[in-house]
């Protein structure tokens, strides 16, 4: 199972996301990998998606997965 995150980085916003109709990510360690990539894209010079003044990028990765403001699909 391969997770992929989408969004945009600082080259420039990414394809239409594909999503899987509203659910949530499965379990505790799908939403760690999601905000592991998230964190990952931040640290590259992507823009944050929450008002994340004053954290780490691992942290506004995981207000961003948990206010599903991270795409994201299974391949």
């Amino acid at each position: 199972m391969k997770t992929a995150v989408t969004g945009a980085t600082a080259a420039g916003p990414a394809a239409p996301d594909v999503l899987l109709s509203d659910q949530y990510p499965p379990s505790r360690f799908h939403v760690a990998t999601l905000a592991f990539f998230r964190a990952k894209q931040l640290n590259d010079g992507a823009r944050p998606r929450v008002d994340g003044r004053g954290h780490r990028s691992w942290r506004v990765a995981l207000l961003e997965v948990e206010a599903a403001q991270v795409s994201w699909y299974l391949e």
